[in-house]
This record gives C-alpha cells, sequence and structure tokens, in this order.
C-alpha cells in the first residue's frame, strides 16, 4: 500500500509541476487544471460508493496510467491534443488520492492503523519529493520522457492493487492482526 501512496503522490504533484510541458497556453493549462479538481470530490463519492474502493481506484490510476502513457508514447494519442489527456489525468489522480485515503484506513486492522497510515503517509511525502527533481532530470531525455515515467509509476500500484489488495467496501474492519 506504500507503493500505492507513493506512486499516487509522485504523479499528482508530478503533473501539478509540469503543466508546462502540454501543448498550449500554460495560464489555461493551469486554470483548467484548478478547476478540474472541484467535480472530482463529487465523482469520487459517487464512485467511491457504487464501485467500491478498489475498483473505483483501479479505475482511477488506470485511466491515470493511460492518459500519461498517451502523451508519452508517439501515436497512443489518436490524434486527441495532450492537454486534454493531461487533463483527464489530472481529474483521476486527485480522485485516486482521495480514494486511496479510504481504503488504506479500511484496509490496515485498528492495531496497527495509525502505524500504517503514516508509514504511507511518509510514502507518499517522498513521492511528492521526488517529483520536482525527477522532472528536471526527464527534462533532458527528450519531449514525454516525464510522461512516461509517471505512466510506468502508477502501472505498478494497478498491478498491485489487482493482485494482492482485498476489496473493503461492506467489509467489516479488522482490529486486529489476526482478523486479517
Amino acid at each position: 500500500m506504500g507503493y500505492c501512496w507513493f506512486a499516487v503522490s509522485f504523479v499528482y504533484y508530478g503533473l501539478a509541476t509540469a503543466v508546462g510541458s502540454a501543448e498550449g497556453s500554460i495560464y489555461r493549462n493551469q486554470a483548467m487544471f484548478a478547476i478540474i479538481e472541484f467535480p472530482v470530490v463529487v465523482a469520487q463519492v459517487l464512485l467511491t460508493q457504487s464501485l467500491g474502493r478498489k475498483a473505483c481506484l483501479i479505475l482511477s490510476t488506470s485511466w491515470v496510467a493511460y492518459a500519461c502513457l498517451a502523451v508519452g508514447l508517439p501515436g497512443w494519442s489518436f490524434g486527441v491534443p495532450s492537454w486534454l489527456f493531461l487533463l483527464s489525468a489530472r481529474f483521476f489522480c486527485p480522485m485516486a488520492f482521495q480514494v486511496i485515503y479510504i481504503y488504506a484506513a479500511e484496509l490496515f486492522p485498528t492495531s496497527v492503523r495509525s502505524r500504517s497510515m503514516g508509514i504511507c503517509s511518509f510514502s507518499a511525502r517522498v513521492g511528492s519529493v521526488l517529483a520536482p527533481p525527477v522532472i528536471a532530470v526527464a527534462a533532458g531525455w527528450g519531449s514525454g520522457a516525464i510522461h512516461l515515467v509517471f505512466g510506468f509509476t502508477i502501472l505498478g500500484c494497478i498491478f498491485l492493487v489487482l493482485g494482492i489488495l482485498p476489496e473493503t467496501k461492506d467489509q467489516r474492519m479488522p482490529e486486529r492482526l489476526s482478523d486479517l
């Protein structure tokens, strides 16, 4: 779960920092990135209640991964402007951030929840701190390289959630490690 927190935070803050890499006006892109976060809250509540935490996290991170890879890989965008992909990634990444808080709190037993959430939060902070220097390094690799880094980083989270973590919606929260 710590890796998922790292990946979501890394991509979230990385997309915010790399807003200048999208085509078009940096001011328009920044305004759109800010405005898009308002409907995310409503969408996250509705999707989490209807689909569950695991499905909502997989849906949001999958779209972020696809959007980042579509911007980074030639031919994946199918003629759609890159800023639209980045805008959609910027819509789904905060959703993933919101869902991961709920999911982690429901996943860990009460006896270790505060420590586990602290470790996850630390992992997220490491991701947010590493985003700007990685963007600076990836700028020398060529156009779209940072979006490939974002896409592949978030893919690891998707595989982790799909392969290991259980659904927590409508499940009794574990109180002790023996309840797992």
